[in-house]
């Protein structure tokens, strides 16, 4: 039950974060931390990932709600979770001008997928 409260919450949070990566890209850009240091604001880009976001939030909720979609989260988090290890990657390349910003990607998005990994049947 812990893991799909867990889950459910960060699930919330991506949802926010990529609702507001689709509704109003330039303020996104403009107001999370780091994000200017990337290069210029990028409409497509961000509504992309933002996409991304909402698909892994919406699984991750309904996870926390139905055990029995498990899966189906475990599958959406794989583009969080890839991206989270883009920004650790970021980090360890030296560039962590914004360390914060990329481990606080990072971490909800690799144990969101940790959260919902696959369990192993037992044969009856």
């Amino acid at each position: 039950m812990l893991f799909r409260v867990l889950a459910g919450l960060i699930g919330i949070f991506d949802f926010m974060n990529g609702l507001s990566m689709v509704l109003a890209p330039l303020d996104w850009f403009n107001t999370t931390s780091g994000v200017i240091a990337t290069g210029p604001f990028n409409s497509h880009l961000v509504t992309d990932v933002g996409l991304g976001y909402l698909a892994g939030g919406l699984a991750l909720m309904a996870f926390a709600v139905q055990p029995s979609w498990r899966l189906a989260a475990f599958g959406a988090s794989a583009f969080l979770s890839f991206h989270g290890l883009f920004h650790l990657i970021h980090v360890a390349g030296g560039h962590g001008r914004n360390w914060g910003t990329d481990v606080a990607v990072a971490i909800p998005a690799l144990l969101g997928i940790a959260l919902c990994w696959p369990k192993r049947e037992h044969a009856a």
